[in-house]
């Protein structure tokens, strides 16, 4: 069986579910770009009418870099931590965190429960463990990627409905609400949009979503998807290098000049990361028996 087989086994045995889980994304995405529209309005309330608000919102410049950064942006780093009990929930990037933690749950069971089904018996049809991991990695990205797409078409879609200017201008009372700091920049360039608000979300995600599924191979579904949780969680208040958060969260790219880090290294950290999840994914299996109950006993369900 060739490689592309492989692929399109795990796609069409995913396509049900998967298909519900794009439909979720796309909700997702409807409900934080009305979130999104509120706050830009609110911000520039001055009328007695709603359309009149929305008219002056317009008339400030309100940009689709300004939606993306609302969306994407996550939070500036809480220095002081005796101050977190007086952090108001809203403060707190969680529509950035559902979005990263439904992804990684759609990916986090697949590949381990396959094992249980009909992948041994493809197994001892190929007789190629590494291709077959490598086919789920594939997957893996595969339906990270295909989340992202559906959230961000779904964003340019209404930003298009509610004439929001795709422009690249950087609103000064929308950030500073959003992150309770001025902007240090007024504007970002085609391609720093397209690294801080596209590709590094999306690789971040597929990193650690590779990483989830390889400890799936050693521990609990639950067990790997809740370190997994915890570790977007810590990133939040730890300014590290090694928190794949930090690249994640547009807002903490080296372009506003808040923080050094560069999108550059953020991609090679994932790139490397990804590499090493293939790896290790593939030298356990291959020392695995796959006709051992005690090494399958936790295939069958999360818990």
């Amino acid at each position: 069986m060739k490689s592309y087989n492989l692929i399109r086994y795990d796609l069409q045995k995913n396509i049900r579910a998967h298909a519900f889980h794009l439909l979720m994304i796309c909700f997702i995405s409807v409900f934080c770009f009305a979130f999104f529209y509120a706050d830009a309005v609110q911000t520039y309330w001055s009328a007695r009418t709603f359309h009149e608000n929305v008219q002056n919102m317009r008339n400030a410049g309100v940009s689709l870099t300004d939606s993306l950064l609302h969306l994407t942006g996550g939070m500036l780093p809480i220095h002081n931590f005796s101050n977190i009990a007086d952090q108001r929930i809203e403060d707190y990037p969680i529509k950035w965190l559902v979005i990263q933690f439904l992804i990684l749950y759609f990916t986090c069971e697949y590949a381990r429960s396959d094992l249980s089904g009909g992948g041994v018996q493809i197994l001892s049809r190929i007789h190629n463990r590494t291709l077959w991991w490598i086919a789920k990695c594939i997957w893996n990205f595969i339906t990270v990627l295909s989340c992202f797409a559906v959230l961000f078409l779904t964003w340019f879609i209404l930003a298009a409905c509610f004439h929001i200017p795709f422009t690249s201008s950087i609103d000064n009372n929308l950030f500073s609400g959003m992150f309770y700091a001025l902007p240090k920049i007024s504007q970002v360039s085609g391609k720093q949009a397209f690294l801080i608000f596209f590709l590094l979300p999306v690789l971040t995600c597929s990193s650690i979503s590779l990483i989830e599924m390889t400890l799936t191979l050693y521990v609990r579904p639950v067990i790997a998807y809740i370190l997994c949780c915890i570790y977007y969680l810590a990133g939040m208040f730890l300014v590290h290098p090694l928190f794949l958060t930090n690249y994640s969260m547009s807002i903490r790219s080296s372009i506003f000049a808040f923080y050094r880090f560069t999108p550059a290294v953020g991609l090679g950290i994932c790139l490397i990361l990804m590499l090493l999840s293939i790896i290790i994914g593939i030298i356990h299996l291959s020392k695995m028996d796959l006709l051992d109950t005690t090494q399958m006993k936790y295939t069958r369900s999360w818990l």
